[in-house]
């Protein structure tokens, strides 16, 4: 029996919601996507429910929710950004947007003789 107008719902502990309708076949298995921004780092349980439409009559409700937790990293930090680096000597080529600091090779300098 195909489910209509199913509500799929997903939550987080840092008070992230947000939900859609959809459409499930018999045996059916879907992938949806949810765009959440974490708010704090850690590890946050996210909770995901499916909630069929009224009148249907289901064997196993404990199959409707799943519950897991999601460890939040830092975001690593950029040392710069290809608009804020610039070469000093005319002509350098910028380095490649690898998050890494730039390290320009120094020139040697001549010691002045006193």
């Amino acid at each position: 029996m195909k489910l209509d107008n199913c509500l799929l719902t997903v939550e987080t502990e840092d008070e992230f919601r947000d939900k859609k309708t959809i459409n499930l076949n018999p045996r059916e298995r879907q992938k949806q996507t949810f765009r959440w921004v974490p708010r704090r780092e850690g590890i946050i349980r996210l909770k995901t429910v499916i909630k069929v439409s009224s009148g249907i009559e289901e064997k196993n409700t404990r199959n409707n929710e799943k519950i897991m937790q999601v460890l939040v990293k830092p975001k690593r930090e950029s040392h710069f950004s290809r608009r804020e680096v610039s070469s000093e000597r005319e002509g350098s080529p910028l380095p490649k947007d690898s998050g890494e600091p730039v390290r320009y090779p120094q020139e040697k300098r001549e010691r002045k003789r006193r």
